[in-house]
């Protein structure tokens, strides 16, 4: 059906719907080996340009 073309194309065109739909995907709790919790090692921040923006800093 167009995999992340398609993907990329809602989250742009119709965000509210899009949203709904990863709320639904995502896990409700997330858990480690044996049921511990997951301990962050580093938080990565990936910024992407969208295409006809200029950069902005």
């Amino acid at each position: 059906m167009g995999g992340v073309a398609y993907l990329t194309t809602q989250a742009t065109k119709n965000p509210t719907a899009f949203l709904t739909l990863v709320g639904k995907v995502l896990p409700l709790q997330v858990t480690g080996a044996g049921d511990q919790p997951l301990v962050p090692q580093a938080i990565t921040f990936v910024i992407h340009k969208q295409p006809g923006s200029e950069n902005r800093t």
